[in-house]
C-alpha cells in the first residue's frame, strides 16, 4: 500500500497520542510514503512546540526530531508546481480549509491520479475536516486515530 501523510498523521509517529501505534504499523507496512514538502516544516514546528509546551522532554524532543530527519529521507517528497498551487488555492477556497490543507488535498489528488486506480493508495490524516474533503474528492482516507477508512480505501 502507498501512503500519503499530512503533518497530523506524521506527528503520530513521534509523539504518543491516540492512533500512534496504528500509524506506526501502517507506515511500517507501506511500500512507499508520500508527503508534500511543506509537511517537513509543519512536523518540525510541531515537534519544537511539543518540547516547548512540555509534551515532550527536551531530550525526547531532540530524539524525535532526529528520528523524523532520518525517516524524512525515505519519503517521496512532492514539490508543488504552479498547477498544483492553483488547485490547492481552489480547494482551500471551496472547502474552507487553511492553505496547507488545500496543498495536501491537491498533492494527494495528483498522486492518486499519477498512480492510477490499480494501486492501493491511502491518504492518512488526523484532521476530520480534511478527511471529509478527501471523501468528497473520492480519495481513500485513513484516520490514524480511529483507523477508519473512507471512500475507496
Amino acid at each position: 500500500m502507498i501512503l500519503f501523510l499530512d503533518a497530523s498523521a506524521f506527528i503520530k509517529l513521534y509523539v504518543a497520542e491516540t492512533g500512534s501505534g496504528a500509524m506506526r504499523r501502517t507506515v511500517r507496512n507501506a511500500t512507499a510514503v508520500y508527503a508534500v514538502d511543506l509537511t517537513y516544516v509543519e512536523v518540525c514546528t510541531a515537534l519544537a512546540q511539543a518540547g516547548q509546551a512540555g509534551l515532550l522532554r527536551p531530550k525526547h524532543a531532540e530524539a524525535a526530531k532526529a528520528d523524523f530527519e532520518r525517516d524524512w529521507q525515505c519519503v517521496s517528497v512532492v514539490a508543488p508546481d504552479a498547477a498544483m498551487l492553483r488547485r490547492a488555492a481552489e480547494l482551500a477556497a471551496t472547502d474552507g480549509v487553511r492553505a496547507s490543507a488545500g496543498l495536501n488535498l491537491a498533492a494527494a489528488e495528483a498522486i492518486h491520479r499519477q498512480l492510477g486506480a490499480t494501486v492501493r493508495y491511502v491518504v492518512c490524516t488526523g484532521d476530520p475536516h480534511l478527511a471529509q474533503c478527501l471523501k468528497r474528492l473520492g480519495l481513500p482516507a485513513l484516520d490514524p486515530g480511529t483507523q477508519e477508512r473512507s471512500a475507496s480505501a
